[in-house]
């Protein structure tokens, strides 16, 4: 049981660039959609 190899990773570095699935795409857009409404409202909320 202790001599288990660890689960390879692939080295960024080696490849260059990996390859990026639909749904990490997605994953990026929402969270850049969430954070730009986020800091939007922040900003047009500070007239009172």
């Amino acid at each position: 049981m202790g001599t288990e190899p660890a689960p390879s990773r692939r080295q960024s570095g080696a490849q260059g660039s990996e390859t990026v699935s639909g749904a990490d795409i997605f994953g990026l857009v929402v969270c850049v959609l969430v954070i730009g409404y986020l800091f939007y409202a922040l900003i047009r909320g500070e007239k009172l």
